[in-house]
């Protein structure tokens, strides 16, 4: 009915009071696909029915990250030349431990490391990183852009103090458009 998760102190940030988030349509709607079938009572779980864990999400939105900028350089037409993966192949450790012992990488093992490492630094100047952090953060600038009120905003965020939208998101009032807009709503 009430279109929220809520999560026990004991699994909030800073354990002292429960965590509430309320949900739109849409993911209340993925919240039903995600539980349907499953056994334990955690909605975010990976093949093996196990929660995910903060760095199960961090790997994913990596991956995600180098999905997507991988695409960049598709599209842009990127590629790397020999020349730069000869010279990042020079720069790798020609051995690795297999089984507990020094074995030496083959050319073709060098050439697949050099080509993912020159890829991972292309990646991140084209796609952009996401965290829950910065979700978190766009969703609460976009309310108060929106115009929510800050006291709400606070609330849904869970913050116990308003005053640290003030303190965290005060980059607000270098957005000249967002300030005229609400000195037009001041006066009428």
């Amino acid at each position: 009915k009430l279109k929220r998760w809520v999560f026990p102190k004991t699994e909030s940030k800073g354990k002292k009071a429960p965590r509430i988030i309320y949900l739109t349509d849409t993911a209340v709607e993925i919240t039903k696909r995600l539980i349907d079938g499953r056994t334990s009572g955690y909605v975010f779980r990976n093949a093996k029915d196990f929660k995910w864990t903060v760095s199960a999400v961090n790997c994913s939105f990596s991956r995600i990250r180098n999905r997507l900028g991988k695409l960049e350089m598709k599209g842009r037409k990127i590629s790397i030349s020999d020349s730069e993966l000869k010279s990042e192949m020079k720069r790798l450790r020609p051995t690795c431990k297999r089984k507990g012992k020094e074995v030496t990488k083959t050319v073709a093992e060098l050439r697949c490391e050099a080509k993912q490492k020159l890829t991972r630094r292309i990646v991140k100047d084209l796609a952009p990183k996401y965290s829950l952090y910065a979700l978190r953060h766009s969703w609460e600038t976009n309310a108060l852009q929106s115009g929510v009120d800050s006291l709400t905003v606070a609330i849904l965020m869970g913050h116990k103090d308003p005053s640290m939208l003030a303190r965290v998101y005060q980059h607000l009032r270098h957005n000249p458009e967002h300030l005229l807009k609400e000195a037009r709503k001041a006066v009428g």
